[in-house]
């Protein structure tokens, strides 16, 4: 049994010190990977948790790999506890993640999973655009690989015992308290791996046919702009579709719910030309016209640049490509060292002789409210405007640009 990851990505596992988080760890270890070791504790379980919690950081002590222990109090956590352990769990993960540079989250679900999140969603009659877990997956903005999902829980168990694997078996497991349990102990316990391989393709064809609607369905989308005329001509099941491939190539997929449809189908459908409103988090929706767009606001997010010399470079947000004719046009020898940021908007910049505010400028372009916070402008050496790229409806760089903004 062995697992094929990137040997040059730099991983964090979540480890619960169960069998299956514990099986991964063993194949990471032996497969030579570069990893780490991250562990939450709810303290629900008195001194079981607590003697799994040291049992793993010993073993991982022996084994020089680095960890993150974190102790949460989870009868403190308020509602659905599940719900809210698993948000209190990655945002922890998340914050570990970009403290040291991880790449990639990897944690142990396993066939049974899969099976038990399709059985779940039935079971509570959840409308789905996946049915049961993706091997590869973007949560709170970390990104989460799944490499066991083609093994059974007997296989791991036999996997550890074979191997001489510490692991412990959470008792809250075994007990009837959560919907999860109950479908793992009075169904998938009862079936054969015959029977379970025979559930498992029937969801796969499932996911097949889903797969097929939603290449359609990315036709429609276009970078981040979809229109909106287009989006009211779908059924209310692709509507509801589409929003949520875009939620999940972001990384919002968790946060999707008719209530955030409701929402975004107010938006869009209003009587509003231009609108900018915040969905949930990060993500925002910007309409103008008959387009809308969501986004995260994180990519977004003000910049500064100085350069000294009409050098052409790129930025994450554009490329600007100096020559003869763009330097003559625009930016002179004199302007440098130059600037190149985003406007706060009150900002004035001189037009053909007339002085206009560059909100103003935006307006007269026609150009969305997302696209504002990042549209570069170039100042000169003494802070004044000197330039600013010609925005045009569905933007597409010319050759003869000296800016190709990568982020329209």
């Amino acid at each position: 049994m062995q697992i094929k990851l990137d040997k040059q990505k730099k991983y964090l596992l979540a480890c619960s010190f169960g069998p299956d988080s514990m099986a991964l760890f063993n194949m990471l270890l032996e497969g030579g990977y570069n990893f780490g070791v991250v562990h939450v504790n709810y303290m629900m379980r008195g001194q079981e948790s607590e003697e799994e919690t040291k049992s793993l950081i010993k073993l991982l002590k022996e084994k020089n790999i680095k960890y993150y222990a974190n102790y949460i109090d989870g009868k403190l956590l308020s509602g659905n506890f599940q719900t809210k352990a698993r948000e209190v769990r990655y945002s922890f993960f998340s914050d570990v993640m970009l403290n040291d540079d991880y790449d990639v989250l990897l944690t142990g679900h396993h066939k049974d999973d899969f099976l038990e999140t399709y059985l779940l969603s039935q079971k509570s009659n959840r409308k789905s655009f996946y049915y049961g877990i993706k091997d590869e997956v973007t949560l709170n903005g970390v990104k989460v690989l799944r490499p066991l999902l083609s093994f059974y829980k007997e296989e791991l168990l036999r996997y550890c015992n074979e191997h001489n694997v510490p692991y412990a078996i959470d008792s809250s497991n075994l007990g009837r308290k959560y919907a999860r349990n109950k479908i793992r102990r009075d169904v998938l316990m009862k079936m054969t791996v015959q029977q379970k391989d025979q559930l498992f393709n029937e969801v796969q064809e499932l996911n097949n046919n889903l797969e097929i609607r939603k290449q359609e369905l990315l036709k429609l989308i276009e970078g981040n702009r979809v229109s909106i005329t287009k989006f009211n001509e779908l059924s209310e099941d692709d509507q509801s579709y589409l929003l949520y491939i875009i939620f999940d190539s972001l990384g919002f997929g968790q946060y999707f719910h008719s209530s955030k449809v409701k929402l975004i189908k107010t938006n869009m459908n209003s009587a509003k030309t231009s609108t900018f409103m915040k969905v949930v988090n990060e993500l925002f929706i910007s309409k103008y016209e008959d387009d809308f767009y969501l986004f995260d606001l994180y990519d977004y997010r003000p910049y500064e640049y100085t350069l000294k010399a009409a050098k052409s470079t790129s930025f994450p947000q554009f490329d600007i490509i100096f020559n003869e004719k763009t330097c003559k046009m625009h930016i002179k020898e004199e302007h440098f060292p130059i600037t190149i940021t985003v406007s706060r908007g009150n900002e004035t910049y001189i037009i053909d002789g007339h002085k206009k505010k560059m909100n103003r400028v935006f307006i007269d372009m026609k150009m969305p409210r997302h696209i504002r916070l990042i549209w570069p402008v170039v100042k000169g050496k003494d802070g004044t405007i000197i330039y600013v790229p010609r925005y045009r409806k569905g933007y597409k760089p010319k050759e003869t640009d000296l800016f190709k903004i990568n982020q329209v």
